[in-house]
């Protein structure tokens, strides 16, 4: 399975609608959405689209932190009972922010730290999170209040044994990494 995550911009939206015309009832892809727009028209239209020909999906959003506002309603032939059905949720508008490269857990972390009293219920759904993380690894870091920097280097001991391992089916020269770098 493929979960490509996407932030519902104009041109994802439009991918996916016709990715699921061109493909229905197409399982092996369920994209993640995370809205980042105050504008919720094309999000609308292309989830009405995609779940007209099946397609799976996942919408990300949260229902207290952030200055994007989203409220989630009941979709015809989806979910009729949408976690935070009708309550107002909040996320953060990544769009004017500078791209650093990479992966970043900053944003999900806050989020985490601002939830307080309500930390037992932030993984609402532990599972789903698990199977999207490929491990129960990150939330249990996530839990144990490690940082962004203490996690990331958690994952260099078998990042650099992927690597060692990737090398006999390149076809080209190894791009630098930023350990590449550093070395010389």
């Amino acid at each position: 399975m493929y979960f490509p995550y996407l932030r519902g911009k104009q041109y994802e939206l439009l991918a996916l609608k016709d990715f699921s015309q061109m493909s229905p009832n197409n399982a092996k892809i369920v994209p993640i959405i995370e809205p980042v727009k105050n504008q919720v028209n094309g999000l609308n239209s292309a989830l009405e689209t995609m779940i007209k020909n099946g397609m799976r999906l996942a919408l990300i959003l949260n229902p207290k932190y952030g200055d994007f506002t989203f409220t989630p309603t009941s979709l015809p032939g989806f979910d009729t009972n949408p976690l935070q059905k009708d309550k107002l949720c909040y996320g953060v508008d990544l769009r004017e922010l500078p791209f650093e490269g990479g992966l970043t857990l900053r944003f999900f972390l806050e989020f985490y730290e601002k939830s307080g009293d309500q930390k037992a219920f932030f993984f609402s759904r532990p599972q789903w999170f698990d199977l999207l993380a490929g491990t129960k690894q990150l939330r249990f870091q996530i839990v144990r209040g490690l940082t962004e920097e203490e996690i990331r280097a958690s994952w260099q001991p078998e990042l650099e044994q992927y690597k060692k391992m990737r090398k006999k089916y390149l076809l080209y020269p190894d791009y630098p990494t930023q350990s590449n770098s550093k070395k010389k």
